[in-house]
């Protein structure tokens, strides 16, 4: 039998106000009691985020008691921790509710404040729902004047799985069902922090240092990290995932969900029914040999080449449009001189001599041009959403910069920095999910892809890796003494692999190349394949294929 206590509350079917930026808590005795101090600093650091109202509702079992203030939670924090004194005990679940008030909705009274309790589901939400959706469930019946109620329609109209494909809007949610012993939360972009407290339990809420503050009161200390073994943890809920846990066993499963996308083009996404490639090209071989590589892999690739005012722009850009004429791919220039043309980097500053290749200055960050890779990605990111706008099913984003000599030195070229991307992307795009860095070279040394651009007839003639290149009667000519010649001359050395490049001194004291090459690496078909970060697994067997019919044609060429 369902028992259910709700004081000092109104059922008053209205218009929809949302709660935007409201505080949301969670507190479950799951192996001890949690104390009211504990209960008082999570409420008030909840109320840092919302001063219009204040709500709480204790579940013990199948019995829930729900009680609502229209104060902020300070002006009734003796009557809220009196109420929950007489109900708080082992085995007990707390939701907590300090709500906000935009200009848009409406006053708080008791009717639009949360915790909502209905059929034996009770909620908080942080958040906004749209007008659309609270349209759609409506047919479940409506009991308050807030929009959050649709999250608890659509879970009774739709279950919690096809409930967070379809819900439109911002949200950080926790609903307990009484009826199945379940507790589900759940983010997409709004923030959700958790502990756990050996001893205590389990807590959510909408700000972190809250958690924290909570957790230094039983035990001490604030932060994870003091011993290898802990009896704690705190951490924040990752956006696009929700959580089923269990109340009998406290075992716990993460879902992951992309939520209803609301555009005037999302009908036209995945309507070509193909996929698409951008490169970020700087006429490198990185970046070249990656587009020449998907390529003949057989994807649609476009080279898009940045010009921000960089002094080998010229020979830059010629290579970018000779390797997409020679190996069939798209080609586009995009004009970032407004944003790092006056940038104090020795790339850009014609006052700034180009001092990577003198002695002492490689591997230094040198040659640094401010949050370049940084900007480079977010235009990346907005080009790839447009391409899925226009119809394509996918878009996938290849860079240069992301492979091991560099991310040895450069921030911005490292695992670290791509996995922050990553997680932007799934911030930053409406359609994230069709959206994906790959790091294809990430594993592979520049002489490694000397050696495979030379089996993939790579035309290596038309590279620019050089801070200071040329370009004389249309060829590219590239300074022998930068840093960025010098690691490639060498890479092509050791991977045995002739070099058709074009080459000038400028006459200054650089580092000799001869000081740096030791022998030929060792390099052959397999070690590369495993190397290689492939989009897809069966592009593996098509490059072994690729590679195969290479070594055949040597074979008989040298027969």
């Amino acid at each position: 039998m369902i028992f259910v206590v709700i004081i000092g509350k109104r059922n008053i079917v209205g218009e929809s106000g949302g709660n935007s930026m409201c505080g949301i808590v969670m507190v479950w005795n799951r192996e001890g009691r949690f104390p009211l101090s504990v209960i008082d600093k999570l409420m008030l650091g909840a109320e840092r985020r919302g001063v219009d109202g204040t709500g709480v509702a204790v579940v013990n079992g199948r019995e829930v008691e729900v009680r609502k203030w229209t104060e902020c939670y300070s002006k009734v924090r003796a009557e809220v921790l009196l109420w929950l004194e007489e109900r708080w005990r082992a085995g007990s679940l707390l939701l907590g509710f300090c709500r906000a008030r935009p200009e848009t909705e409406f006053s708080s009274d008791e009717d639009v404040l949360q915790p909502l309790y209905k059929g034996g589901l009770v909620l908080v939400h942080n958040g906004s729902i749209s007008e659309r959706f609270v349209e759609e469930v409506e047919d479940v019946g409506r009991l308050f004047r807030v929009d959050s109620e649709a999250i608890l329609n659509g879970y009774i109209k739709y279950g919690m799985d096809e409930l967070m494909e379809r819900v439109e809007g911002g949200l950080a949610f926790i609903l307990v069902d009484t009826r199945l012993g379940r507790m589900y939360y759940g983010v997409n972009f709004r923030p959700l922090s958790r502990a756990y407290v050996k001893g205590y339990g389990f807590v959510l809420h909408s700000d972190m240092g809250s958690v924290w503050g909570a957790v230094e009161e039983l035990t001490g200390f604030s932060r994870t990290g003091v011993c290898v073994w802990e009896d704690y943890y705190v951490d924040e809920v990752g956006g696009w995932e929700w959580w089923e846990l269990d109340l009998d066993s406290g075992v716990q499963r993460k879902h992951e969900f992309v939520g209803r996308v609301v555009h005037p083009c999302i009908e036209e996404v995945g309507a070509l029914g193909k996929e698409k490639v951008l490169v970020s090209a700087s006429g490198g071989i990185d970046s070249g040999l990656s587009g020449w590589l998907l390529k003949k892999l057989g994807y649609e690739v476009e080279l898009v080449h940045f010009d921000y005012g960089q002094k080998g722009e010229e020979a830059e850009r010629l290579a970018v449009k000779k390797q997409a004429e020679l190996g069939g791919m798209g080609y586009r220039v995009i004009d970032l001189r407004h944003v790092l043309g006056e940038d104090r980097s020795e790339l850009v500053d014609r006052g700034i001599d180009v001092s990577t290749g003198k002695c002492g200055m490689l591997k230094t960050t040198t040659a640094w041009v401010s949050g370049r890779n940084l900007v480079f990605w977010a235009v990346l990111a907005s080009l790839a959403e447009q391409e899925l706008w226009k119809g394509y099913s996918k878009v996938y984003i290849v860079a240069g910069w992301s492979n091991m000599t560099e991310a040895g030195i450069y921030p911005d070229n490292s695992e670290k920095f791509v996995r922050a991307m990553k997680e932007v992307l799934r911030y930053g795009l409406l359609l994230w999910d069709r959206v994906e860095y790959v790091n294809l070279f990430e594993n592979l040394t520049k002489a490694e892809e000397w050696w495979l651009g030379y089996r993939l007839g790579f035309p290596f003639e038309w590279t620019c890796s050089c801070d200071e290149p040329k370009v004389e009667d249309g060829r590219i000519v590239l300074c022998e003494e930068c840093g960025s010649t010098m690691l490639s001359r060498w890479a092509a050395r050791i991977a045995g692999v002739p070099d058709p490049r074009l080459f000038y001194r400028k006459g200054v004291e650089y580092e000799l190349e001869e000081d740096r090459v030791i022998g030929r690496q060792g390099i052959d078909v397999g070690s590369i394949i495993r190397k290689i970060k492939f989009v897809k697994e069966e592009d593996r067997k098509k490059l072994e294929e690729l590679l195969y019919e290479d070594i055949v044609r040597v074979n008989k060429f040298a027969w």
